[in-house]
């Protein structure tokens, strides 16, 4: 997710991660430990979960510049890694 939003800079491309952990301490301490720099939500009453249906982890929500929702990946898989980038693709190549 990092490279995604270097690759495509602010303007093209926002990432937010939600975190429904309990304990946020340990959510933070996973993050430093990746080098995250992606913005958090945190939602541990898992309201955002519901809102969009989320089944599995990780969850994936691309949303268009129009507001609405367009692809949903559940899980991640290798194997889906050139899909997943064409979707990005699509939108970020979208106009407003």
């Amino acid at each position: 997710m990092n490279s995604l939003r270097s690759f495509y800079g602010p303007n093209d491309l926002v990432i937010v991660t939600v975190n429904m952990d309990h304990d946020r301490r340990a959510a933070e301490e996973f993050l430093r430990e990746t080098n995250s720099t992606l913005a958090v939500a945190y939602d541990p009453q898992g309201r955002l979960a519901a809102r969009y249906k989320v089944s599995a982890m990780p969850t994936s929500v691309l949303i268009g510049r129009d507001g609405r929702v367009r692809y949903v990946h559940r899980g991640y898989f290798d194997t889906k890694a050139a899909e997943y980038q064409q979707h990005v693709n699509a939108l970020v190549s979208e106009h407003s």
